[in-house]
């Protein structure tokens, strides 16, 4: 892969993890406190992953990375979490829309409304599909709990690697040229 190609990457990965560790953990802590404040900023920054993740697939169907784990008895597993991962990434966000486009919260984009809030004549929410919007809200939930396990043991396996098997693949996602202890 060209250098090029190996920056716009990184910039992929790291991008995405910064604004998905943020965006789990508002909605860690939402979900917990009842912050209803937070929800409009959880939502439009879910979109913009979601928007995130959609050119990420597309980066990664144009330039194929090679794994470090190629030829090893791991690489199986490694492909698997790493799609299992991609896959994540795109239903959170999705399940996110479910559960408030249709439980009649609505959701935008900072201030472009693509679902308005759906409310009655007494200006209280009144939900689309109530039995879609509770499917999306379980779906949301148990997701977020499963993704936040996954990205724990990935960045697990990024510090085995970098302080056990004491290999280069840290090093690499970090741009840091080879130590010289490894």
């Amino acid at each position: 892969m060209a250098t090029s190609n190996i920056a716009i990457t990184r910039t992929f990965h790291w991008v995405m993890a910064f604004v998905i560790i943020a965006i789990t953990l508002v909605g860690l802590y939402m979900a917990n406190t009842e912050t209803y404040a937070l929800y409009h900023w959880h939502k439009s920054f879910g979109l913009i992953a979601l928007l995130l993740i959609i050119a990420r697939l597309f980066w990664r169907k144009k330039h194929v990375w090679e794994s470090a784990s190629k030829g090893t008895s791991q690489a199986k597993l490694v492909n698997f979490v790493h799609l299992f991962l991609l896959a994540l990434l795109m239903l959170m966000p999705l399940s996110g829309m479910v559960y408030s486009g249709f439980a009649g919260y609505g959701f935008s984009l900072f201030e472009w409304h693509i679902i308005p809030k759906n409310l009655n004549s007494e200006q209280q929410v009144t939900p689309y599909n109530e039995l879609l919007g509770s499917l999306g809200k379980t779906l949301h939930g148990l997701l977020g709990y499963l993704f936040t396990g996954l990205v724990a043991l990935h960045v697990g396996a990024a510090l085995k690697h970098h302080f056990i098997n004491k290999d280069q693949t840290l090093n690499r996602m970090l741009n840091k040229k080879p130590s010289e202890n490894t």
